[in-house]
């Protein structure tokens, strides 16, 4: 091994082997001839980011606190923001 030359260690085969992550929304297939073929990066992120956004409102308040504040003010329900997004709208 050449001294400061990683690549040829022992350790390092063995790493790569074994210590490596394959993303969820990264396309490691050859691309096309000509373009085409599967959704680009920006495509799939878009997606990914409708779905996550229309499945999940997080709770930061109990539902006796909701309650309790949509009985004095007029707010926009969670469920109608989930519904919004989904369709394209909000």
């Amino acid at each position: 091994m050449t001294a400061g030359h990683y690549l040829g260690h022992a350790q390092t085969l063995a790493l790569m082997k074994s210590e490596f992550l394959y993303p969820e929304l990264a396309d490691r297939t050859t691309p096309a001839p000509g373009g085409g073929g599967p959704p680009d990066i920006y495509e799939r992120a878009n997606k990914r980011v409708h779905e996550i956004l229309s499945e999940y409102y997080p709770t930061y308040i109990s539902p006796e606190a909701d309650a309790r504040i949509r009985e004095r003010f007029h707010q926009v329900r969670p469920e109608d923001m989930k519904r919004a997004w989904a369709v394209g709208k909000a």
